[in-house]
């Protein structure tokens, strides 16, 4: 069953369940309401016959009246109202009787109720009185009373059948009318729910859509509440496994390329020496050649197992306090021949003398390796590389890495960071890079839970800087 199956199911049980509740609690409500009414009416109308009988009353009974137009009053009374007129006295013979009565004027009455009336009560029933009118009737007795003694009833009542045909009446209509407000209920709902359902269709459509690798669809639902937020969720995440994937497609592409490239090299350069085509003099500068690549092969073989350690969670970082001054001199001391080959002069600009940190050195040795030859490659000849440590307001160490070369266009510097990424400048500058130093730079400050920024314009040179913990001394 399908989930808006399911809500149809679900809101029309509730509305039929609502509308029975309300349809049975109307009916109940009404009843009592036509009952009271009709209570009230009989009550009113055996108040003033009662105080007419007292106004009409001189001597101390009740046959002084001239009870012939009395009755004639009553009878009057009893066509127009659809009510019925009882009098007795207090000895419970009738004096005036009702149309539909099956006692006679005389009969004596023997009713329990009128023994509760004789004591100055007023009596509502819809029992008794079977002996008195030939069908069901609501009656209240009221007592007479003259000079405060009680002299007779007056007995008002009204047909029950009619009174029950006229709450089935109203009953009626008002089912009818609930039974079109739930109509017209289970038609909204069936819209709403239709209304509701769809984009959530839309949305295990396209969810089963990248289920299957396909990302080049998107869920379309322009909407600002929950069912929208997942779907642009949604979205985003395909448009995340996209680009994933085509990274994974564009890092075999790249990585098959840089190993073929220096393969090929060395490949082509054993087999001369082995055939031994190459003269004597140039065998060392093949070798140096081979050398290189292999060394090449190396570095790259090892930034892929770095790549893969930090999307697997396995870098593990062997923290300790040591002065980056030093471990900053010690790497520049490495890339001296590289720098005195373009004649690059590196300036360094330390806060203090020591500048002690806590951080895995060799982490941050490579960090500090890749960012200085991304420097050197891109600084042109008889440049300069600036190297500083200083503090900011958060207490913590900042290592600027700076060079004077052509710097990066502001698209260049969203994505400088990505894998295997590469500026068109950089490809024709830096050949043999693979892409990969960058992104490792700013996956090991990461992992210590660090920050690295750029700062760049073109043609001004880029300024990498990242930040470290600070430590008060060296542990022993």
């Amino acid at each position: 069953m399908s989930t808006f199956q399911k809500n149809c199911v679900t809101a029309t049980i509730i509305l039929f369940v609502s509308y029975l509740v309300l349809a049975m609690s109307l009916m109940y409500v009404i009843q009592q309401f036509l009952l009271k009414n009709e209570e009230r009416t009989l009550v009113r109308y055996c108040k003033t016959i009662a105080k007419s009988y007292s106004q009409l009353y001189d001597v101390k009974n009740l046959y002084s009246i001239d009870f012939h137009k009395i009755e004639e009053e009553i009878k009057i009374l009893d066509d127009y109202t659809s009510m019925n007129f009882i009098v007795v006295d207090d000895q419970f013979r009738i004096l005036v009787t009702a149309s539909n009565s099956i006692a006679s004027i005389g009969d004596n009455i023997e009713e329990e109720i009128f023994n509760q009336v004789m004591q100055d009560k007023i009596i509502i029933t819809e029992q008794g009185l079977s002996g008195i009118f030939n069908e069901q009737v609501f009656a209240v007795a009221y007592p007479i009373k003259i000079w405060d003694k009680v002299v007779g009833a007056i007995i008002v009542s009204t047909s029950m059948p009619v009174i029950h045909g006229n709450i089935k009446q109203i009953s009626t209509l008002v089912v009818l009318c609930l039974i079109v407000s739930c109509a017209i209920s289970m038609l909204i709902m069936y819209t709403f729910t239709k209304r509701l359902s769809r984009p959530i269709e839309k949305i295990s459509k396209g969810a089963k859509f990248f289920a299957q690798g396909n990302f080049d669809k998107r869920i379309e639902i322009d909407s600002n509440d929950e069912i929208g937020t997942l779907a642009k969720c949604l979205n985003d995440m395909a448009d995340d496994l996209d680009n994933q994937e085509k990274i994974r497609t564009k890092f075999i592409s790249n990585i098959s390329h840089d190993l073929r490239s220096p393969l090929t090299s060395i490949n082509g350069f054993l087999q001369a020496l082995r055939d031994d085509v190459v003269p004597e003099e140039k065998r060392v500068h093949y070798l140096n050649i081979i050398y290189d690549e292999t060394k090449r092969l190396r570095k790259l073989v090892d930034d892929i197992l770095d790549i893969s350690k930090v999307s697997n969670k396995e870098v593990k970082l062997n923290k300790s306090v040591n002065d980056i001054n030093e471990l900053i001199e010690k790497t520049v001391k490495t890339m001296l021949p590289h720098f005195e080959s373009k004649n690059i002069t590196v300036e360094k600009i330390f806060e203090s003398e020591k500048c002690y940190a806590l951080f895995d050195y060799d982490k941050i040795h490579r960090v500090l390796y890749n960012l200085i030859d991304n420097a050197y490659k891109f600084t042109p000849e008889n440049g300069i590389i600036k190297l500083s440590v200083y503090s900011n307001d958060k207490n913590k160490y900042c290592v600027s890495v700076k060079d004077n070369g052509i710097g990066l266009k502001e698209e260049d510097q969203r994505r400088i960071f990505d894998r295997f990424y590469k500026t068109d400048y950089s490809r024709s500058v830096d050949k043999g890079g693979s892409g990969l130093g960058l992104s490792i730079v700013k996956d090991f400050v990461n992992e210590h839970n660090e920050e690295i920024e750029l700062h760049s314009a073109h043609h001004q040179g880029c300024e990498f800087v990242f930040t470290l913990e600070k430590a008060n001394q060296i542990e022993e």
